[in-house]
């Protein structure tokens, strides 16, 4: 598919006054002429060697005026990250110097490259399928050491093979019960023999053990949302503070202190934890405070772990009312205000404990119970560990295909769609049905693939892709 051949000109390194070098890119029919106009070295542009630097000068083609001294390079095409002739020009990192020398490839011809342009044409060009160009934006977006991996690894096209494997096992089956439509009357029993229908649920099975890996994909790039909740008093901001390193929110004895949601995000293990401080939850508040604590309630429904916290001295379980077990980790905290045991443990069924020895047999239930003092910093550190070990507990569905884990919503969209028609072609062969309407199904399901990798997509699917890309990529 050929693009358009209008060139397009970005700066591709960071924004802002840091960087000691900088570098704009050209790309297009027009790169190489861009280049001609504004260059001035010992050697001229048409004696440049393909993707070898060269030392020279950047003028201004209306007045002559220098810009800067630089280094230039051109990539011709098809080599290039674009699949066009492709032209970076490294100069000094200023900001004054990379728009003025913006300014110079536009008056030389170029025009400026709208988000993620460079990449959409590399796509367009078959330099990447839509997986990798989406894995480029997840790269570049990734906060912490795992979702780079993962996205690095979409880059190098793990899942791309996926696709491409399941749509050559879907062929083939699509070739056995296309073949047989001519002959309606032995359709059936020539699927049959041809053992369409296993074929299909290994299919089946093996797309939905991928499909299943997406909740664990999706927390490993985007994050997880951890909500610390719990009674007013009872250390919630003491702890928050504690888990994010600094005095994030503030910490007062007077009950209703935090009425809004302080989130702050961490990095422990290599995964991305976003921590929320939220309103003490109680029955009896004034307006804003009950604002405050209808939105800590809120948080239930949408946090991925929950951590509530216990006064150590009051331990009744009347508060904890609407917590998943599976989502909950239980933190008793003010342990101490009692004496500990040689390791450092409270036992709860010490006498000054309220309910102390009721609580603990009914505590089994959750993900976990971890015992601390924010004040004095003990097991601060058994949290940590805590929320890192259960961030991913009943998600971690890994599938066996070579460690792929989808990360997009739009991905696992189309694997449902592909589920869904693979599905009902096994209905339409345990129903006894024609070969044209198992075939109608099974071409809805390869269509469905096809749109992950972008074999069958539309310009409206493309342009929202994009959109999402900063400007230079």
């Amino acid at each position: 598919m050929n693009v358009k051949c209008n060139t397009i000109c970005a700066i591709v390194t960071p924004a802002g006054s840091g960087g000691g070098v900088g570098i704009v890119r050209v790309s297009g029919k027009e790169a190489v002429e861009v280049l001609q106009k504004i260059w001035k070295g010992k050697s001229a542009v048409s004696d440049f060697e393909s993707h070898k630097m060269m030392l020279g000068h950047v003028v201004d083609p209306k007045q002559g005026d220098p810009v800067d001294n630089v280094l230039a390079v051109i990539m011709r095409a098809p080599h290039s990250y674009t699949g066009e002739d492709v032209v970076e020009i490294s100069c000094h990192g200023g900001p004054l110097i990379l728009k003025r020398l913006i300014q110079v490839c536009v008056h030389a011809g170029a025009r400026l490259a709208e988000p993620g342009e460079f990449t959409k044409r590399a796509f367009l060009n078959n330099k990447m399928d839509l997986t990798q160009a989406e894995a480029v934006a997840d790269l570049i977006a990734a906060t912490n050491e795992k979702a780079s991996c993962m996205a690095l690894d979409q880059l190098d096209g793990s899942l791309s093979k996926q696709i491409h494997t399941f749509m050559d096992r879907l062929t083939e089956v699509r070739a056995l019960v296309e073949a047989t439509i001519d002959f309606p009357e032995e359709d059936i029993e020539y699927i049959k023999n041809d053992h369409v229908k296993e074929r299909l649920q290994s299919i089946a099975q093996d797309l939905t053990q991928l499909n299943n890996t997406y909740d664990e994909g999706r927390l490993i790039k985007d994050g997880i949302s951890v909500a610390i909740l719990g009674a007013p008093n009872v250390g919630k901001s003491s702890l928050f503070n504690q888990l994010v390193g600094r005095d994030r929110a503030i910490i007062h004895h007077e009950p209703g202190t935090t009425r809004d949601l302080i989130t702050e995000t961490v990095v422990w293990q290599g995964l991305s934890f976003h921590l929320t401080d939220a309103a003490g939850i109680r029955d009896q508040a004034g307006d804003v405070e009950t604002i405050g604590i209808d939105r800590a309630k809120a948080l239930l429904g949408r946090a991925d772990l929950v951590v509530y916290v216990k006064d150590a001295t009051c331990l009744e379980e009347s508060d904890m009312k609407g917590l998943n077990p599976k989502q909950t980790i239980l933190c008793i905290n003010k342990i101490d205000q009692f004496s500990l045991s040689s390791s450092g443990a409270l036992s709860l069924s010490s006498s000054g404990l309220t309910g102390g020895s009721s609580f603990l047999e009914n505590n089994k239930k959750w993900l976990a119970c971890v015992q601390t003092s924010a004040t004095q910093e003990i097991g601060i550190n058994d949290l940590k560990e805590m929320i890192v070990v259960n961030a991913l507990k009943e998600r971690s569905v890994r599938s066996d295909q070579e460690g792929v884990i989808i990360t997009s919503a739009r991905h696992k969209a189309a694997l449902d769609q592909t589920i869904t028609s693979l599905k009902q072609s096994i209905h339409e062969v345990n129903q006894k049905q024609s070969a044209e309407f198992i075939a109608l199904h099974l071409n809805q399901a390869s269509d469905a693939l096809g749109h992950i990798i972008g074999v069958v997509t539309s310009d409206d699917i493309l342009n929202q892709i994009f959109s999402r890309f900063c400007i230079g990529k």
